[in-house]
């Protein structure tokens, strides 16, 4: 393996791959592509990287790429794309300059928490955040200003990248080695580069590219032309259940969709997690309408996120359980390294948080459990491959504040939590699980190599970190964050961490039973369904299922995913493993075909500047 040439590559294609997202994700036509597990922007840059390559082979031999640089290559963009996509950077970049900018008499920002902000990690010149937010300025005004910021976040991000690997490198290898699980989301692009019997010469797998490329293409043409028919795949059943009479009213937004990269992904999913995601989503339906029959209230936190969160915990704290005999065999081989740099990291993460202003405890406690959400995820991942793990506003910086109240934190670790909403607002677009595959796909390489997947992981956070920062950083000093991005992709989320800091300053409050209570229901609703499936490994009911089925992701995805579970479950019963095999060409055409036609859709409406069709959502 050249190392030299994987990154000489990945400098070229992290920082293009970064726009691209950004075009789509928040300027012209606001998609959310980053929100599903296998990202849109990194298959097809796998793919056009293997066409070039077949181009090399035949004509310049020597610059070719092994097949183990490609992926090394795709796990990078995969690691990059994390934190340019949703719930990242995205968040954080309106989050520098929002306190300063939006303080008044009204709100009394300035008196309330003004003297907690760590100067070191926001922009406080109102000059500056003139331009950032009202646009017309130039970027090199503005970069002195937010380069401590930058730089400040940049090592954060370094911090986490080190914490988290260490973190799967402790269970990778049981995970891959003795347990074999799966891998799912990894199967594609191992699948896509297969040396032998080349996938892209299959006639199912083209007849897959087709149907939904040919798809999507149909719909973009209408999104521009209204007046060409239209054959629609997303209907909104609220429209029909909000006439139906008290209690199954209360079953609310309901989205049914299809969308044909989420059936091709679902197809390579266990049946019982497929089965179980659409399922547990109409158990919560189920909950609802019960709760209004009865006239009980609705269930705290929005998407259910209180049960949500205790389910994510949960499992997370399941994993490490069952986790501990690896740890425990590389301390007894004296292979204590992923160890030993596991705990740097955390410690540093703590140290970083009492920098900010956080208390030794809180930050503790918060990054402890951030890791346990972050090792539920990898879990997700590595078993099952879910093709969403969405929890929203559940994160550490809520359990804390739920169980412990706000009165008794104080507005230092009120204003820290704020700062850090970037990391756990929500987690589809969460970089562990990227970690995770990539360890499961260099360890199928067949050039052994002594080269350290942790160099390329901190290289794809440094790089992609960076791209993601100065692309922002251009887009809203050229534009203006709140002139032209005065929605939701835009002010709003910064909108969301600062009102929640305004509420907990102005009313301070004790420990939320009702959400303490729902917490330990789903805690313990996931606990017994894990305890269930030792004794009886065949029944349907996987606990991943119930995690992400409440979410708002999994919503648009839950119809998509019982297609493809009821096709699979067809081709299993009649015609055997051997039928599923020769299928699997075909569900992965339907990914690469939707997803080369979204990457179309983007470089036109990035070239036009005009509003395109989103494939998703």
């Amino acid at each position: 393996m050249n190392r030299f040439r994987v990154f000489i590559w990945a400098f070229i294609l992290i920082p293009l791959n970064s726009y691209l997202v950004i075009m789509g994700e928040v300027f012209y036509y606001p998609l959310h592509t980053t929100a599903v597990s296998l990202f849109y922007n990194a298959l097809v840059t796998l793919i056009l990287l293997l066409a070039l390559n077949a181009f090399l082979l035949r004509s310049f031999p020597r610059l070719s790429l092994s097949r183990e640089e490609i992926l090394l290559i795709y796990i990078m963009i995969c690691l990059s794309t994390s934190l340019c996509g949703h719930d990242m950077l995205q968040i954080l970049m309106t989050l520098l300059g929002h306190a300063h900018w939006f303080a008044n008499e009204q709100n009394r920002w300035a008196e309330k928490f003004f003297q907690y902000l760590p100067g070191w990690l926001i922009v406080t010149q109102k000059d500056v955040l003139e331009g950032y937010y009202c646009g017309g300025f130039s970027l090199l005004q503005s970069v002195k200003a937010f380069l401590k910021p930058m730089i400040s976040w940049g090592v954060f991000t370094l911090i986490l990248y080190w914490t988290l690997y260490y973190f799967t490198a402790l269970l990778s290898d049981g995970w891959i080695h003795q347990e074999r699980l799966t891998f799912p989301i990894a199967q594609v692009p191992l699948e896509l580069t297969r040396e032998r019997d080349s996938i892209f010469k299959n006639k199912l797998f083209l007849v897959g590219c087709g149907i939904a490329g040919i798809s999507d293409i149909w719909h973009g043409v209408h999104y521009l032309l209204p007046y060409f028919p239209d054959l629609s795949l997303k209907w909104d059943l609220s429209v029909y259940i909000s006439t139906l009479s008290p209690p199954w009213n209360a079953i609310g937004w309901t989205p049914l969709c299809i969308y044909p990269f989420a059936i091709g992904l679902s197809y390579f999913i266990p049946t019982d997690l497929a089965f179980s995601c659409f399922f547990f989503y109409w158990l919560w339906k189920l909950q609802m309408v019960i709760r209004n029959a009865v006239g009980i209230p609705p269930m705290p936190g929005p998407y259910q996120s209180a049960q949500s969160s205790g389910a994510w915990i949960g499992f997370g704290l399941i994993t490490i359980w069952f986790g501990r005999k690896y740890i425990l065999q590389q301390v007894r081989k004296r292979e204590i390294t992923n160890l030993v740099n596991f705990s740097i990291g955390f410690c540093s993460l703590i140290a970083f948080g009492i920098t900010m202003g956080m208390s030794l405890q809180v930050a503790s406690l918060y990054f402890a459990l951030y890791l346990v959400i972050c090792i539920s995820i990898a879990r997700m991942r590595a078993e099952l491959g879910p093709p969403t793990h969405d929890l929203y506003a559940a994160g550490p910086d809520w359990i804390i504040s739920s169980f412990a109240g706000s009165k008794v934190l104080g507005p230092q670790n009120l204003v820290v939590f704020s700062l850090l909403y970037w990391i756990t607002r929500d987690y589809r677009s969460h970089p562990v699980g990227h970690m995770i595959e990539g360890q499961k796909i260099t360890s199928q390489f067949k050039e052994k190599t002594t080269f350290p997947l942790i160099i390329p992981v901190l290289f794809a956070g440094m790089l992609g970190f960076l791209s993601a920062f100065l692309t922002l950083l251009y887009m809203f000093e050229k534009w203006g964050l709140a002139s032209k991005l005065g929605n939701y992709y835009g002010v709003h989320m910064a909108w969301e961490a600062f009102n929640r800091l305004d509420r907990w300053l102005e009313q301070p409050t004790g420990p939320d039973l009702a959400s303490i209570k729902h917490f330990f229901y789903g805690l313990a609703f996931v606990s017994f369904l894990s305890i269930l499936k030792k004794p009886f490994p065949f029944q349907p009911f996987h606990p991943v299922g119930y995690a992400v089925a409440g979410s708002w992701t999994m919503s648009y995805l839950w119809f998509s995913v019982f297609l493809s579970w009821l096709v699979k479950m067809f081709i299993l019963k009649y015609g055997g493993l051997r039928s599923y095999r020769t299928c699997i060409p075909f569900f992965l055409g339907f990914i690469v075909g939707e997803y080369i036609v979204c990457v179309f859709w983007v470089l036109f409406g990035t070239l036009t500047k005009a509003e395109i069709y989103r494939f998703f959502i």
